[in-house]
């Protein structure tokens, strides 16, 4: 399955996801960062360019229950890049604990999704892990 998607099939997957991905009692922590463009560069493959805000987002999520049946952790990090001057995500890595959820975001979404052992959210006061 290609990577680019047709407008009518972003339409039908907005509308199909409109009430939300996730359903319930779901945990989230997620990081926007600044990097350099030159370490962008180093992981980025060809022809992809680095975003000249050169920022990247990483998030860890615990879901509890989904639209789709499977309960899962996943993590994940993407970075900004830009392909004909056009600005998008680049996702590097996006490891999961359940592989339903891996054979859907990779079939689905084409995620580079792998399986890990263990993934959480650990909340202590105002320190999260």
């Amino acid at each position: 399955m290609g990577l680019v998607r047709s407008l009518d099939e972003i339409s039908r997957r907005e509308k199909h996801f409109s009430k939300g991905y996730v359903l319930g009692d779901g945990v989230m922590v997620m990081v926007i960062f600044r990097t350099k463009a030159e370490v962008v560069k180093r992981v980025l493959p060809p022809p992809l360019e680095p975003d000249p805000a050169s920022t990247g987002l990483v998030y860890v999520t615990e879901f509890h229950r989904t639209n789709f049946g499977a309960t899962y952790n996943e993590g994940a990090l993407f970075i900004s890049a830009q392909y004909k001057g056009e600005v998008g995500k680049y996702c590097l890595s996006m490891p999961v604990t359940n592989d339903m959820a891996l054979i859907w975001g990779r079939e689905v979404y084409g995620f580079p999704q792998k399986i890990a052992e263990t993934i959480h959210v650990k909340r202590e006061g105002n320190k999260v892990t």
